[in-house]
């Protein structure tokens, strides 16, 4: 996967002792929600917002359905995330809330020329083939999820992928090795689902509200 890629690149000894040996460090309980949860969390409100209505490009729909959402997933969230909701619990989902609105409006000013055309778009995953790398002597197949995928006018096409922070989101990251899922599922969207030409890429912050840097 892309991700797994991109830990290669930050640390090729990291990968091999969380990755390859499978270890995780060990840490003690803590109440509440931990960074990684957190962006399940938020990253799971806001697919749903847009996949549940019939009109995703339309905001106020979207908005919405947006609270019935939100208060299910809430509800959902300690045991499918497994953490214990601290005694801030109803005010931190009140913020989260909030977050989530305010990145939709942000995300529909940033979207003008676009429609959405899908959501959590697999490749290399199920039926769906995946995206083939020619190094020379061998061939990598990589596999992943595209978080949305926008297509415009004239059939071009933009893909998406949701952050919850914004660390290793400028251009330097990609030369350097650190982000590789925007070219790599642009490369899968294009070549290997045939969805049309990519022109353009971002990752979307989703606490901020607005694009990183890097882009495609």
């Amino acid at each position: 996967s892309a991700s797994r890629l991109e830990a290669y690149g930050n640390c090729p000894q990291q990968f091999y002792v969380k990755v390859a040996l499978g270890l995780e460090p060990r840490s003690l309980p803590e109440l509440g929600l931990d960074v990684s949860q957190l962006g399940s969390l938020l990253h799971k409100i806001l697919e749903e917002a847009y996949q549940t209505t019939a009109n995703p490009a339309d905001v106020e729909a979207v908005l919405t359905n947006l609270p019935a959402i939100a208060e299910r997933v809430f509800a959902e969230a300690p045991r499918e995330y497994g953490f214990r909701p601290s005694n801030l619990w109803e005010f931190e989902k009140q913020r989260f809330f909030e977050i989530i609105q305010k990145s939709i409006i942000a995300l529909t000013g940033a979207s003008e020329g676009w429609t959405p055309l899908a959501y959590e778009q697999k490749f290399g995953i199920a039926t769906f083939p995946p995206l083939e790398i020619n190094l020379g002597e061998e061939t990598m197949h990589l596999r992943g999820v595209i978080d949305r995928l926008d297509r415009n006018d004239t059939g071009e096409i933009r893909v998406m992928d949701y952050k919850t922070g914004g660390s290793h989101l400028e251009p330097k990251d990609l030369k350097g090795g650190y982000r590789l899922q925007l070219p790599l599922y642009a490369l899968a969207a294009q070549e290997t689902l045939g969805l049309g030409t990519v022109v353009e890429g971002l990752y979307w912050k989703i606490q901020a509200g607005e694009a990183g840097s890097l882009k495609l």
